[in-house]
């Protein structure tokens, strides 16, 4: 008999939460004014600790709306227990428009039609608003966090009447939705909104450049400029909350610690103002085969060009095609492209690739009046960057460049009654101010390309073969 009682007697502190820990002396009806927990209906400031235990409150505002961060203590005793390794929730990002908060607090006398854990106190409200519209007895009413268990449990009534009431629970808070929120949209269904399918989005950086008719749809402070891009391709802040903007991010303004994420972009990059606190983002749709294996931000510079390593010049419709035309160059020009330039005011002739970068060829990167992009991907190998002990000024650097004197490679013949086009290096900024040769497409047969060993492969015009057709130089 004494060994039944004491099992017995040790099952005693299981028994459900919502009944062993209600007593007459915590009991309070909720017809009547709760005395030590008051509901948070609104937007508060700096509010103390609850006699050392339950929530601290930091006001915040965030997205547009006020909010409140609760922070909730978790008492250390355990009434005989055993060890506990259920991970604790210690604090909740509550939207006080649309939630009462009462930190503190639970519901007895009343079953949960759902549970949920471990769930974050943030996810457990979004399921609440998920579930408002529902019928009964699946419509949430309230909502009961446990802090300690990281449980959620969701309600039908809201512990305004019998025999529902609402008592102190010092690991749980109680919360009950105004009805002025709805369920928010997947953030990850706004971001696929933002690209075709087999499109996948990739972040445009401008250093130095800023956006001065961009609107701030949300702010974000404390971050680095990697966390700022990332937060603008998931449409999530660090804290895994959704960005509160109706079309997902399409851009950003990144200055000192501190983003300015917008849900429109600038259409002409040459509209961007200098600044140099400043660096602009935009979010820009490519094919996914193209770029799944290019992890880094693609890098732009309005008004800058490389000179003296241009490997072809095409023709492109807009500036991603060119951009385009870079990443495919392999296999479809037989050179791997590291950068190149668009020249934004020029219908023809308009993209020229490059087999450098400024970042193996610092030398010769500079800056150019003409309407033109410079642009390099963050794909595959990017070269070996150049030791400082070899920086010269750009004059001495032009001087220098081994490629003067040879020809970049035919244009692809894009149409039979077309023609191609090849420039010979020299040393001016835009290399179609170079000596440049013609030829006819008609009677040239179209060959596979397949990778050169050099970086000129036809560019001496000694070998050129006696039946080549005739070439118009200009």
């Amino acid at each position: 008999m004494l060994l039944q009682l004491s099992s017995i007697l040790s099952l005693l502190p299981w028994i459900s939460a919502y009944d062993a820990q209600l007593q007459p002396s915590q009991s309070i009806s909720y017809s009547e004014p709760v005395p030590s927990g008051p509901s948070y209906g609104s937007a508060v400031g700096t509010v103390g600790s609850n006699n050392g235990y339950g929530p601290t409150f930091g006001a915040d505002r965030g997205a547009g709306m006020p909010a409140n961060v609760f922070q909730q203590q978790i008492p250390l005793y355990s009434f005989g227990r055993p060890p506990q390794n259920i991970p604790t929730a210690s604090s909740c990002y509550v939207d006080l428009k649309c939630f009462s908060c009462s930190p503190g607090f639970s519901i007895a006398q009343g079953f949960p039609f759902e549970r949920r854990t471990p769930i974050t106190c943030e996810d457990c409200l979004q399921l609440c608003l998920e579930k408002q519209s529902a019928d009964y007895p699946y419509c949430c009413r309230a909502v009961v966090y446990d802090f300690a268990y990281r449980t959620c449990d969701l309600f039908a009534v809201d512990g305004k009447s019998q025999p529902q009431i609402v008592t102190k629970y010092e690991t749980r808070s109680y919360f009950v939705p105004t009805g002025q929120c709805g369920a928010k949209k997947e953030p990850a269904k706004e971001a696929a909104a933002l690209c075709k399918e087999g499109e996948l989005p990739k972040i445009i950086e401008v250093s130095g450049y800023t956006d001065p008719d961009a609107k701030e749809a949300v702010s974000l402070s404390g971050y680095t400029l990697k966390d700022c891009a990332t937060a603008c391709l998931d449409n999530k802040d660090a804290e895994g909350r959704p960005l509160e903007m109706e079309g997902g991010c399409a851009s950003l303004i990144y200055e000192g610690t501190t983003c300015k994420l917008d849900d429109t972009k600038i259409e002409i990059l040459r509209n961007l103002q200098p600044s140099a606190d400043s660096t602009y983002m935009m979010v820009q749709c490519f094919p996914e085969k193209l770029v799944s294996q290019c992890p880094n931000n693609f890098i732009y510079a309005p008004g800058h060009v490389l000179v003296g390593f241009a490997k072809t010049v095409i023709t492109a419709s807009t500036e991603g095609e060119c951009v385009e035309k870079c990443l495919t160059s392999t296999e479809d020009l037989g050179f791997y492209c590291k950068s190149g330039m668009f020249y934004q005011e020029d219908r023809s002739e308009n993209c020229i690739l490059n087999t450098e970068s400024r970042s193996t060829q610092p030398n010769v990167y500079t800056e150019d009046e003409a309407a033109v992009v410079y642009f390099e991907l963050g794909c595959g190998r990017s070269g070996r960057r150049l030791s400082k002990k070899f920086y010269k000024n750009f004059s001495q650097a032009l001087f220098d460049l081994p490629a003067v004197g040879l020809w970049t490679q035919w244009s692809p013949c894009i149409t039979t009654d077309g023609s191609s086009i090849r420039y010979r290096a020299c040393r001016e900024k835009d290399i179609r101010n170079c000596p440049k040769e013609v030829k006819s497409c008609s009677n040239v047969q179209k060959l596979p390309m397949k990778p050169a060993a050099g970086r000129f492969p036809d560019g001496d015009l000694r070998k050129r073969k006696k039946d080549e057709p005739v070439l118009k130089r200009q």
